[in-house]
């Protein structure tokens, strides 16, 4: 019977370390942190951190080098995010990807050594994570110039080249299959889940940018010139692999750059741009952004204040635009309600010329760096609140604004978060040059 018993309890004992060995299995996948805001301090480090910028978690490897420019993979799980690494004839720029919680760095991209182009002030690649989080397309500077590549983060580190000999802009479709790339004047349709097929698609135009999936991948937009006065926005439509030849959907003022809203409903076309320099850097200043809620109809809105970007919220109710104050050298956040029509004016600032760089190049940046918050109620970004404006900004709304953190005027860059779910408030939460929200 002792020995009955004996056996009986090492069998008990052997399935319950296995159940814990299960467990703890299981808990090596951590759970996706949600509603964190990556950011970039001035020392090239990356953390995340929560609304309030409490709970810090730094992301970027410990070693000598400087980081920047995070974007988060769709599920929230991964950050992909430059590096420059080493000195002098050595330095290399490569491009890494860590998990959001922290640690866990590959290096998915080791640039040449001294090749050190940059494709904006302080952008060393653009990385752009497929929907479903498999791949990472991305854009580095090579001999070659500007090159397109794309990255399946298998322990093989060899990115596939697709294109090269840019300027380049690219945007997924919905389901991961197609990344679409606009190349100087040409664009092309790449079959990223076949054998990465590069089709021409046979549409020229050198000035607009970014091209732009219906978010049930049904079409997809893109632009071309059609006199001095006037910009045609083309639709196309995807059948047996192929794209089908485009069709007019409307007729706009030079150069369109344009966002669908995250739920299909709206179309945003910020038109009649001029150049512009703000802070020594040269982009393109918008007269207005008209809303579509049919592409062949007229705009439902249409918004005519100089704008120098805009932003989508996550749920497609809010458009957030970055528009000129009346105060010589600063901006002014807005939004738009989509619903109503009500526009609010949120707080005056002088951004980071990260945070600038993300307007210049907004039709871009708004696929890889959200600065809304997943419940569609704050925005993050980088730079400076501005006493002036802010006092003007109080006078004008009664009430107004609450403005909570440390005193307005700063020497460096600060990220800042502004809440719209009731009150409009505004708070300092960190300093830091350059934030993005979490998808999730």
């Amino acid at each position: 019977m002792s020995n009955l018993r004996l056996l009986t309890a090492f069998f008990l004992l052997v399935a319950l370390l296995a159940s814990t060995w299960i467990l703890a299995g299981l808990r090596l996948v951590d759970p996706a942190p949600t509603d964190r805001i990556a950011y970039v301090d001035d020392r090239g480090v990356i953390r995340t951190i929560r609304e309030d910028g409490s709970g810090a978690i730094t992301v970027s490897p410990d070693v000598e080098g400087f980081f920047t420019w995070p974007t988060w993979s769709s599920d929230s799980r991964r950050l992909a995010y430059s590096g420059v690494i080493g000195s002098g004839e050595d330095i290399r720029m490569s491009l890494f990807v860590s998990s959001s919680n922290g640690g866990n760095s590959t290096e998915i991209f080791a640039g040449q050594a001294g090749v050190t182009g940059l494709l904006a002030q302080g952008v060393i690649h653009f990385p752009l994570w497929s929907p479903n989080g498999n791949r990472v397309a991305f854009i580095a500077t090579t001999m070659s110039g500007l090159t397109l590549f794309l990255d399946d983060l298998s322990p093989d580190p060899g990115a596939i080249h697709l294109l090269d000999n840019g300027p380049l802009w690219i945007s997924w479709s919905p389901d991961s299959q197609y990344l679409l790339a606009h190349r100087a004047d040409e664009y092309f349709l790449i079959n990223a889940e076949g054998d990465l097929a590069i089709e021409p698609l046979g549409i020229a135009d050198q000035e607009s940018r970014v091209p732009a999936w219906s978010p049930d991948g049904t079409l997809f937009l893109t632009a071309q010139r059609a006199g001095r006065g006037q910009y045609h926005i083309l639709g196309s439509r995807i059948s047996g692999g192929k794209a089908e030849a485009p069709r007019r959907m409307l007729t706009t003022t030079p150069v369109p750059a344009y966002l669908w809203s995250p739920d299909g409903a709206h179309l945003s076309i910020a038109h009649s741009s001029r150049p512009f320099v703000y802070r020594n850097m040269r982009m393109a200043l918008y007269g207005g952004i008209s809303v579509y809620a049919d592409p062949e109809s007229e705009p439902i809105y249409v918004v005519r204040d100089p704008t120098l970007a805009h932003f989508w919220s996550p749920d497609g109710t809010k458009v957030a635009y970055a528009r000129l104050a009346e105060t010589p050298g600063v901006l002014r956040w807005a939004v738009l309600d989509v619903a109503s029509g009500e526009r609010t004016s949120l707080v005056d600032f002088v951004p980071s010329v990260a945070q600038l760089t993300m307007f210049q190049f907004f039709d871009q940046y708004a696929y890889s760096h959200s600065l809304w918050s997943p419940d569609s109620d704050a925005l993050v970004f980088a730079g400076n609140l501005n006493t002036d404006a802010i006092t003007a900004s109080l006078r004008e709304s009664g009430a107004g604004p609450r403005i909570d953190g440390p005193a307005f005027q700063h020497d460096g860059a600060h990220i800042i978060v502004v809440n719209i779910s009731d009150e409009i408030t505004t708070q300092v939460i960190t300093e830091g040059f350059m934030a993005t929200w979490s998808p999730n």
